[in-house]
């Protein structure tokens, strides 16, 4: 069957080896990946970054000083450039978006998030879960499936009741129905697991 790994290589694998394949490396790559994994893995949360850059770029943004208060809202970030993605994202105003779609009034900040919204319209769901064979618009669509559906992994945590959820939505309702928090305490509440990123 096939399945998507974290880096986003297709592999093809049968289905009562996948849970075992997710949990154990070939025994030909283990010791050079160990020595890389422990090269580029982050010493606060144990996550396992792709290089070097990636890890110091994800100490900064995650552990360090969020000095970079948003003047918008009471978002906070650890160097200048996240700040300015997440006003570009979250505040800019939609008609000063570079990207228009042509099939309706949204606008967008690059090319590949318009194209990612015209299969919405076009309906085009060209990758392929190789387990249950549904059909979706990204490849990180299928990731976040195959982690969900079928490998059950569960990166968002409430951290009352510790029940964990596949996508942040669903811990956010959770939060809202199950424990009656007010929705501006169950949106701060919202952590996610490091491990499972």
């Amino acid at each position: 069957m096939t399945y998507v790994s974290d880096n986003g290589d297709v592999k093809v694998v049968p289905i009562d080896m996948l849970t075992e394949h997710v949990k154990e490396e070939p025994e030909d790559q283990e010791e050079e990946s160990k020595s890389s994994k422990k090269q580029n893995q982050c010493h606060l949360c144990q996550k396992v970054l792709k290089n070097k850059h990636v890890l110091k770029a994800h100490i900064t943004t995650v552990h360090g000083d969020k000095s970079f208060q948003c003047d918008e809202c009471d978002m906070s970030f650890g160097t200048h450039q996240a700040l300015g993605r997440h006003k570009q994202c979250k505040h800019m105003d939609i008609s000063l978006r570079p990207f228009p779609c042509d099939l309706c009034e949204q606008r967008f900040l690059n090319k590949s998030h318009l194209a990612y919204h015209v299969k919405t319209h076009t309906g085009e769901r060209d990758v392929t879960c190789g387990l249950c064979f549904q059909s979706f618009y990204s490849k990180a669509d299928l990731v976040r499936h195959m982690k969900g559906r079928h490998l059950n992994i569960r990166s968002f945590t409430c951290h009352l009741c510790n029940k964990g959820f596949f996508r942040k939505s669903y811990l956010k309702v959770h939060l809202l129905t199950i424990h009656m928090q007010p929705a501006d305490e169950a949106q701060n509440a919202i952590h996610r697991c490091y491990a499972c990123r």
